[in-house]
C-alpha cells in the first residue's frame, strides 16, 4: 500500500487564512514530496503546471496537524481484569479528527502488553500515513524497556521520545520514591542528550493526596530541570487542578486530558478547555499548557464491592473538540487555541511538527468558518476530503 505522495506531484492549497500556528494572513501553501516547500501570498504561477493539483480553500483556515502525546495504540485498560482490556486503534480514528502525530503509551498494563508490540504498532501507523512515536516505560518502576534502560531506548530507537507514563499519587502504580524518580529523570536526560532528543518524562498523576508533591521533592533535591517532567491528567479533579496551577506558575508544564469530560467520563473532572482558560487567568503562560487525550484508554467503573459496572473508552476526537472550545466558547484567538495541540507539544517532545513553514512535514488541517474539519493532509497525503475520511489502515479495511 503506497501512502506517500510522489515527489513529482505538487499540491497547491490556495487562498486560505494560514495559522502556522501564529497567524500569517491569507497565504498559498505548496506541497511536494510530503513537505511544505513554499508559503507565500501568491503561488498562482504554479497552478498551470501539468502535475499540480490546486485546492481552493478561500474563506477557510489552514492550520498544522494536531499532536496527541498520550494515546493507547494497543488499547488501554485492563485494570478491571482481562475483559476490560481495550482493542488496538485504527488509522481513521486519528485522521478523521485532524490528529496527524501521536505518541503511543502503555499505561497501567506493562505486564501483558509490551513495548515491542507498541513500537510495531507505531511503525504500522507511520507506514499507513501519519507519524507515530512511543514512550518507553509504563506505570511501574522500574519501567519496562527494550534495550536495557530508558537511556538506551532513547539512544537506540528513533521512535522513542521519552519515558512514561510513570504513575505517582495512584494506588495502581508501584509508588516510586523521590530517589527513584530522580534517577529515572537523570537517565532519561542522559539518553536524550546523547541521541539529540528532548527526552521528557511523562508522569501519570492519580487521585492520591500527594498530588504533585513527589515532583517538587525531586526538583528541590536534585539538578533536574523543571521542564524535564510532563505531568498529565491534571484536570481530573478541582484539588489537583489548583495544585497544578501553582506548579505551572513555578515553571512546570501542565498537560490536561481532553477526554475526561466526554460523556461517560470522570464526573469529578474539569474540561480541558476550562482548565486551560482558568490556568491562563491564574497567570500560567500559554507555552506551558498542553492537551492530550489518553485516547483509546479504557476506564472501568466499580461498585462498592469492587465489581465492574461500566467502562468508558476515551475518544481521540476530544483533542480538537476541547481545543476548538477555547476559540468558540472562551474567545481565545485561534492561534492561541491551537497552541496546546500543535506548537506546544512539538516543543516539549522535541519533534519537527506542529507548524507550517518551508521544510516542515505537510501535516495540515483545513477548517471551515465554524472550525469544522474539511481536509486533513499528513506528510502531503490527503486523508480527509470535504469532511469525508478517505484513507484507512490496511487491516482496518478488512473489518
Amino acid at each position: 500500500m503506497n501512502n506517500t505522495v510522489s515527489s513529482g506531484t505538487l499540491i497547491l492549497l490556495s487562498g486560505g487564512e494560514v495559522y502556522a500556528p501564529e497567524f500569517l494572513g491569507k497565504r498559498d501553501v505548496l506541497i511536494c514530496g510530503g513537505k511544505v516547500v513554499s508559503v507565500e501570498a501568491d503561488l498562482g504561477r504554479f497552478a498551470a503546471l501539468d502535475d499540480v493539483e490546486v485546492i481552493d480553500i478561500s474563506g477557510k483556515h489552514l492550520v498544522p496537524g494536531f499532536i496527541d502525546n498520550h494515546v493507547h495504540l494497543l488499547g488501554g485498560g485492563g485494570g478491571g481484569g482481562p475483559a476490560t482490556q481495550g482493542p488496538e486503534i485504527h488509522l481513521s480514528e486519528f485522521t478523521s479528527c485532524g490528529t496527524t502525530t501521536v505518541v503511543g503509551i502503555l499505561g497501567t498494563d506493562g505486564l501483558t502488553r509490551h513495548l515491542s508490540s507498541l513500537l510495531s504498532k507505531a511503525r504500522a501507523l507511520t507506514e499507513e500515513g501519519i507519524t507515530a512515536y512511543i514512550w518507553s516505560g509504563a506505570y511501574q518502576y522500574p519501567p519496562p524497556n527494550l534495550c536495557g534502560g530508558a537511556q538506551w531506548d532513547l539512544l537506540l530507537i528513533p521512535e522513542v521520545v521519552g519515558t512514561g507514563e510513570i504513575a505517582i499519587a495512584d494506588e495502581r502504580g508501584t509508588q516510586p520514591t523521590v530517589d527513584e524518580l530522580t534517577r529515572l529523570a537523570s537517565e532519561t536526560a542522559l539518553g536524550a542528550r546523547l541521541a539529540g532528543k528532548r527526552g521528557p518524562v511523562c508522569i501519570h498523576v492519580g487521585e492520591g493526596r500527594e498530588k504533585l508533591a513527589p515532583l517538587r521533592s525531586v526538583l528541590e533535591g536534585a539538578e533536574i530541570k523543571m521542564d524535564r517532567f510532563l505531568p498529565t491528567h491534571l484536570n481530573r479533579n478541582p484539588e489537583l487542578l489548583q495544585d497544578a496551577f501553582e506548579y505551572g506558575l513555578q515553571g512546570g508544564l501542565l498537560d490536561f486530558t481532553a477526554s475526561f469530560s466526554m460523556p461517560g467520563g470522570l464526573s469529578s473532572s474539569i474540561p480541558a478547555s476550562q482548565a486551560a482558560d482558568d490556568a491562563r487567568k491564574a497567570g500560567v503562560p500559554l507555552e506551558r499548557i498542553l492537551f492530550s487525550t489518553d485516547g483509546n484508554g479504557v476506564f472501568p467503573f466499580f461498585d462498592e464491592d469492587g465489581k465492574t459496572v461500566g467502562m468508558a473508552r476515551w475518544p481521540i476526537s476530544s483533542l480538537w473538540e476541547e481545543a476548538r472550545k477555547l476559540a468558540r466558547e472562551f474567545d481565545w484567538p485561534l492561534e492561541d487555541a491551537l497552541a496546546p495541540v500543535t506548537g506546544n507539544p512539538a516543543k516539549v517532545l522535541g519533534i519537527s511538527k506542529g507548524g507550517i513553514s518551508t521544510g516542515h512535514d505537510a501535516d495540515l488541517v483545513v477548517l471551515d468558518e465554524k472550525l469544522n474539519i474539511v481536509y486533513v493532509y499528513a506528510k502531503g497525503r490527503c486523508l480527509v476530503e470535504n469532511g469525508n475520511t478517505i484513507a484507512r489502515g490496511a487491516c482496518e479495511q478488512l473489518l
